[in-house]
């Protein structure tokens, strides 16, 4: 594919990694067959198409987009393997940052939230629960393919050209950038810590809520 690209054009500008598949199921039921066919797809192949354009990209320059999803932040119920292969791409991303910035070439990670096939579940699912029937994606914060799409030319463009590093999500009516993670709770020891110290001090740390997003909510 990244040949035939080149070949036809005479450089890649850019890579979308867009392509992922869904086998959901709870942990407790899940195939390793099925958990390997999400991350075949989902990361191996990710890591062989950035491999691949950034190769092809070394003498040029480029932009290589990484799509995520909420289900590798927040988790999401019988996706396991689909959280796992999206995590894994923010790995992938932040590793390719350090090795790949020499060259020219940027790496953004993109979280849409759009009306697909994929996420028509959702839907279905919420439409089932309510009492009317008639809630619509965008009741519930997801945009079309062609709204979302926007903001993917915009991180394409020139106008993004100081993003690298970064994780961004779209619906269409709200975009967000995120942090990268960070340390919440530090406790340092001058001598190495017992079980019992560690245990004193875990006491009074808080635990770190996991967060889920709202896409509907306006910023406070």
């Amino acid at each position: 594919m990244i040949e035939t690209c080149a070949a036809e054009y005479g450089r890649i500008d850019a890579l979308v990694n867009n392509a992922c598949i869904v086998r959901d199921r709870s942990i407790l039921k899940m195939s390793a067959r099925e958990f390997d066919e999400v991350i075949s797809v989902g990361l191996r192949g990710v890591f062989l198409c950035t491999r691949e354009a950034a190769r092809a990209m070394q003498d040029t320059g480029g932009h290589i987009v990484q799509i995520v999803s909420a289900s590798g932040f927040s988790g999401f119920y019988g996706q396991a393997n689909y959280a796992a292969a999206k995590e894994g791409i923010m790995g992938i991303l932040r590793t390719a940052v350090l090795e790949l910035e020499k060259f020219n070439i940027r790496c953004n990670a993109f979280w849409p939230v759009a009306q697909t096939d994929m996420t028509q579940v959702i839907f279905d699912h919420a439409r089932s629960r309510a009492k009317d029937g008639g809630i619509q994606p965008a009741d519930m914060g997801f945009g079309t393919p062609e709204e979302v799409a926007e903001g993917i030319l915009w991180l394409l463009s020139e106008d993004a050209a100081h993003l690298n590093g970064q994780c961004l999500s779209f619906n269409g009516r709200r975009i967000s950038l995120w942090r990268h993670p960070a340390e919440a709770e530090i406790k340092f020891y001058e001598q190495a810590a017992s079980f019992a110290e560690i245990s004193t001090y875990m006491q009074t740390a808080a635990p770190q809520p996991i967060y889920a997003p709202s896409m509907v909510q306006q910023p406070t």
